[in-house]
């Protein structure tokens, strides 16, 4: 039976078990064999007035392939060499040391991850290719900017983040992949920022540009290269280069607030704004919030149904409150409750029926807005 949990139980107790059975026992040494010769020996100690696995060790065809020794360090065998990783005193979680992990991979490349921690703190980490002559990055917590390089010491990338990097880097992994290994083409694993802020550029390992762009909000904004690529982005949204180069007092209002594609239609309205929006139209702001929400009303009638025109077009513009991105959202002058017409004049009440919520008197309440 090969131990896939345990955990202290009373009496000074340690139970064991393999998802299938479970034992509990008094002894300091548990020896668990397998039906082909493997072998898991534990040692049991005391830990904080209980009884705790002290040290665990994994032998198979008479090698040990895998020791973990509490407070101390966790060591096993890999198909590229052994793996390292280090802990404090009286700890099996906060690492401390270096870490090493010759079974990591980087923009596809295999390599080693060298890791130092200080009190379950990451500090820095190193990758090498494999040979040990060439590395692909080295990189500090308190960095703000980093190069990469190909294994053929080429440039692979640089990316910049002035509010820091957000860190991915337990148990000695490599801290640039999230969780699975990254090779550099999932641009929607590209912002590596803390604050959602940053620049990138990546090269094939020819030089060419391959990726460049710019996140703000953790939104793609302004003119990308992706895949060699030129695309255009507004908020996030991508869209075509003859509405990029439109410049936004060019752009037809009502075209705009026509558009069926939601993250389209308030893109481009951010970029036209609500004040010329209510200019250009003639229309008019019926209420405003501190929160950033205004109830904007066009002259612009709507068919409501069966061939009658009596609903003016209203704009409801929110706020992200993550993003800090607006939007703008279609919502009616007016609403049918049983047989009354209830005017939406108000911000919120018209925010409540963007979520289904017709009741103005039975408000939807959030605790906390993200």
């Amino acid at each position: 039976m090969f131990v896939k949990n345990f955990f202290p139980q009373y009496k000074g107790e340690i139970g064991i078990g393999d998802g299938v059975r479970g034992i509990n026992t008094t002894a300091d040494t548990i020896i668990c064999r397998e039906k082909n010769g493997d072998r898991q020996i534990l040692k049991v100690g005391n830990y904080r007035g209980r009884k705790a696995i002290m040290e665990w060790k994994n032998v198979k065809a008479g090698k040990i392939s895998e020791w973990m020794r509490f407070g101390a360090f966790w060591r096993w065998t890999t198909d590229q060499g052994r793996a390292l990783v280090r802990y404090h005193k009286n700890s099996v979680h906060r690492m401390h040391g270096l870490a090493e992990r010759p079974d990591q991979k980087f923009l596809g490349a295999p390599g080693t991850c060298k890791t130092m921690y200080s009190w379950g703190k990451f500090m820095h980490q190193d990758f090498w290719y494999p040979g040990g002559h060439r590395r692909a990055y080295s990189f500090h917590h308190n960095d703000k900017a980093v190069k990469f390089r190909h294994p053929n010491g080429k440039v692979a990338a640089e990316i910049s983040c002035p509010g820091g990097f957000k860190i991915y880097g337990s148990d000695g992994l490599c801290c640039f992949n999230r969780q699975q290994p990254w090779d550099g083409d999932d641009v929607n694993k590209l912002d590596f920022s803390r604050d959602g802020n940053s620049t990138l550029v990546f090269y094939d390992r020819r030089g060419r540009i391959k990726h460049r762009g710019e996140f703000a909000n953790r939104q793609r904004t302004g003119e990308w290269v992706l895949n060699g690529r030129p695309v255009y982005f507004v908020h996030g949204v991508a869209i075509a280069k003859k509405l990029w180069d439109t410049p936004p007092e060019k752009l037809s209002i009502r075209k705009v607030i026509r558009l069926k594609n939601a993250q389209m239609r308030a893109a481009l309205l951010a970029r036209i704004g609500p004040e010329r929006l209510v200019k250009g139209l003639k229309g008019k702001t019926i209420d405003t919030t501190k929160n950033g929400m205004r109830l904007i009303e066009l002259p612009i009638k709507l068919d409501e149904g069966r061939g009658k025109k009596n609903q003016h077009m209203r704009i409801l513009q929110v706020t992200c409150p993550s993003t800090k991105t607006k939007y703008y959202l279609n919502v009616p002058d007016y609403i049918v409750t049983g047989d009354k017409h209830i005017k939406l004049d108000k911000c919120e009440p018209a925010r409540q029926w963007t979520m289904m919520n017709n009741n103005p008197k039975k408000r939807i309440k959030f605790a906390v807005e993200t």
